[in-house]
C-alpha cells in the first residue's frame, strides 16, 4: 500500500469518525479531536508511566 493511499484512508477514517461522534452526540463516542487532546495531556502524566512500563516489559521478556 502506498503512503498516499494510506494517508487517504486514515483521513477517511477520522471523517467517519468525526461525523458519527457529532450526530450520536453522546460522552460514550467522543470526537477524534478530543481524544487526541485528552491524549496529548495524558502523556506526559499517567498514561506516558503506562507506556514506559509496558515497554519495560516487553524489553526484559
Amino acid at each position: 500500500m502506498s503512503g498516499k493511499r494510506i494517508a487517504v484512508s486514515l483521513l477517511a477514517l477520522f471523517l467517519a469518525w468525526a461525523v458519527a461522534a457529532l450526530v450520536v452526540d453522546l460522552p460514550i463516542l467522543p470526537t477524534p479531536w478530543a481524544v487526541i487532546h485528552t491524549f496529548v495531556l495524558d502523556l506526559p502524566h499517567e498514561f506516558g508511566w503506562h507506556i514506559l512500563m509496558s515497554v519495560g516489559r516487553i524489553v526484559t521478556s
